[in-house]
C-alpha cells in the first residue's frame, strides 16, 4: 500500500536537482548528491524552503510537547516520556533549519549548510549512527555550549542524551509501562497535579532563565523540553519566521486547554510572532 505524505522540501529539492525521479534509485545518486553545490542564484530559495521545513518541525515539536504535558496531567506518565523526548528531537531539527542547516537522507545522513558553494557532507561514523543520536551530535557540533541546555549536565550526561536514554528505558528496556504507578522523575509533577498547581509548576519551568530545573533530574523531563521549545521559537523568529500557522497552533493548543489554566505561560509558545 502506498501512503501519500508531504516530504521535507529541501530533501525533495536536492533529489530533483540531481535528477532523481524514482526514489527506488535514490541510493545510486550519492556521488551526485555529494558533489552538488548551493548556487548563488538558488541560495535564497533553498533557505526559504528550509525555514518552512523548520516551521513544520516546530509544529511537530509543539504537538508532541502538548501531548506530553496533557499525558502527565492524565496520569499516563510512561508514554509522556517518549512524547517529551520526541518534542526535543523535532525542536533540535527545527533549530538547525533556522540556522541554515539541512539534514538530507540517502542511506547515510548528510549535513548541508545552505550557503553558496557548500556541498552535502556525509555523517556516517558512530556519533551519527542513527537519526536520533545523529541530530543530537550534529547540534552539539554546530552549536555546542552556545546552546543554553548544553552548559550543564544531568547526572553527568548531556541533557539531550539523558532525555534520549530515559525514552529508551521506557520504550525499549522496561518489560511494561508503570501505570498506575509513575516514574520518579514525575514526583514533583504528580504532587502539583494533586494540589491543582500543575499550571504554576509549568510557569516556574517557563520562567526559569538560569536554568536550574533543566539540569535537575526531578524536573528536567518536562522543564528541558519546555525550555528547548522556547529556544527554538527564538531561533525561528531571528531567522525569518514571523508567523506560525494559526490552524495548526490552534489544534495543538486545544489539547492543553483541557489540563492547564488559560493564563499559563506555556500558551505563549503558540502565539504568532508577528
Amino acid at each position: 500500500m502506498n501512503m501519500n505524505f508531504n516530504r521535507f522540501r529541501v530533501q525533495v529539492y536536492i533529489e530533483t536537482a540531481v535528477g532523481c525521479s524514482n526514489l527506488d534509485n535514490w541510493h545510486s545518486y550519492r556521488p551526485k548528491l555529494e558533489s552538488y553545490q548551493v548556487s548563488h542564484s538558488d541560495e535564497d530559495y533553498i533557505k526559504d524552503q528550509l525555514l518552512k521545513d523548520g516551521e513544520d518541525l516546530y509544529y511537530k515539536g509543539i504537538a508532541s510537547l502538548s501531548e506530553g504535558i496533557a499525558s502527565v496531567a492524565m496520569g499516563r506518565h510512561s508514554w509522556s516520556v517518549v512524547k517529551f523526548y520526541y518534542s526535543v528531537f523535532y525542536f533540535l531539527r527545527s533549530s538547525l533549519a533556522a540556522k541554515g542547516f539541512a539534514l538530507i537522507k540517502n542511506q547515510s545522513q548528510y549535513l548541508w549548510e545552505i550557503r553558496a558553494g557548500e556541498t552535502p557532507l556525509k555523517r556516517s561514523n558512530s556519533r551519527y549512527r542513527n537519526d536520533h543520536v545523529g541530530v543530537i551530535n550534529i547540534f552539539d557540533d554546530l552549536v555546542g555550549e552556545n546552546d543554553l541546555l548544553s552548559t550543564n549536565t544531568i547526572e553527568g550526561k548531556p541533557v539531550y542524551v539523558w532525555l534520549m536514554e530515559l525514552r529508551h528505558q521506557i520504550h525499549y528496556r522496561q518489560r511494561d509501562f508503570l501505570e498506575p504507578g509513575f516514574i520518579d522523575e514525575y514526583q514533583n509533577a504528580k504532587v502539583s497535579i494533586e494540589r491543582s498547581l500543575y499550571s504554576k509548576l509549568l510557569d516556574r519551568y517557563y520562567d526559569d532563565d538560569t536554568p536550574i530545573f533543566c539540569f535537575d533530574a526531578d524536573h528536567a523531563c518536562i522543564a528541558a523540553p519546555l525550555k528547548r521549545a522556547m529556544l527554538t521559537k527564538g531561533d525561528l523568529i531571528r531567522n525569518g519566521i514571523s508567523c506560525f500557522s494559526p490552524e495548526k497552533m490552534s489544534s495543538a493548543k486545544k489539547l492543553l486547554e483541557t489540563c492547564i489554566s488559560s493564563d499559563c505561560r506555556v500558551f505563549e509558545l503558540f502565539e504568532p510572532c508577528c
